[in-house]
């Protein structure tokens, strides 16, 4: 921060703990080597933030958080929808939501309200035969899960889904991909893949792997954290020029959102605050 020639003179007072500041040969593009460190982090109870200057440095990340089946988002952020919050309901009528709400019995222990049943049979097809969706919205709003769960079972256009539905996962899971709708298909992947890999229980866990650009940290913290140097053609002429203080005190920012280790990537170009 002291190569910000406009600072103005500020006491820093540290956390009273050691913390450390490490090297990883993880870049942008390349970021597998972070896998290690996030699922030690995991194993450890730790949160873990990965921070790049532009979202589109992060493109390379989610496809490996995602073919890993690790749970992220940004809590910080919470209207990036599908690229930083995957995991996260979005309304009573949300993929998530209604994937959760199938999901009671093994999360719960507990069967169906009329009302979760409904949420979950919004995102299906092919579930109950013709002319029985409306029959079960008709039914009353008080009914105990024991009867919604017989009336389901009599409304069933396959009688023999009454075992499947409440298979213990991954089979109920198979089965309820196997019935979404087609709007429902793609943003449905991320979730049922976390869910078979790591158990249903994560999807109703916060997860604990925070991505998103360093302006999007402003004010936030992790255990770990792990900051990639690199700016774009337009930050980089910035950087040369007459933004280097704003530069300066972004990535200050976002070092100091660490709250026991700081990893610094690695540069892909002479493009980055440090090489």
């Amino acid at each position: 921060i002291e190569q910000a020639t406009d600072r103005e003179p500020v006491t820093y007072y540290p956390r009273d703990e050691d913390g450390a500041v490490l090297r990883t040969g993880a870049t942008y593009r390349y970021p597998e080597p972070l896998l290690d460190i996030v699922e030690q982090a995991e194993t450890a109870g730790k949160t873990v933030m990965i921070q790049a200057s532009c979202g589109y440095m992060l493109r390379p990340l989610i496809e490996v958080l995602k073919r890993e089946g690790i749970p992220f988002a940004n809590p910080w952020r919470v209207k990036q929808a599908s690229g930083w919050n995957p995991l996260a309901p979005r309304g009573e009528r949300s993929t998530v939501s209604a994937l959760q709400a199938f999901l009671k019995p093994h999360l719960h222990g507990a069967l169906w309200t009329k009302a979760e049943a409904e949420q979950w049979l919004s995102a299906t097809k092919g579930v109950l035969a013709h002319g029985n969706k409306k029959r079960f919205s008709e039914l009353p709003d008080n009914w105990t899960p024991e009867e919604v769960w017989d009336k389901l079972g009599e409304y069933l256009q396959d009688p023999d889904d009454t075992s499947r539905i409440i298979a213990p996962p991954p089979a109920c899971l198979d089965w309820f991909e196997a019935h979404l709708l087609a709007s429902k298909q793609q943003p449905a992947e991320f979730p049922l893949h976390v869910a078979r890999k790591r158990g249903v229980a994560c999807l109703q866990e916060e997860p604990r792997v925070y991505i998103g650009t360093c302006h999007s940290f402003k004010g936030a913290e992790a255990d770990i954290n792990v900051v990639f140097p690199d700016l774009s053609y337009q930050g980089y002429n910035e950087w040369l020029g007459a933004g280097r203080n704003d530069i300066v005190r972004l990535f200050y920012v976002a070092i100091t959102r660490t709250r026991e280790t700081l990893y610094l990537g690695s540069a892909m170009s002479c493009m980055g605050v440090w090489s």
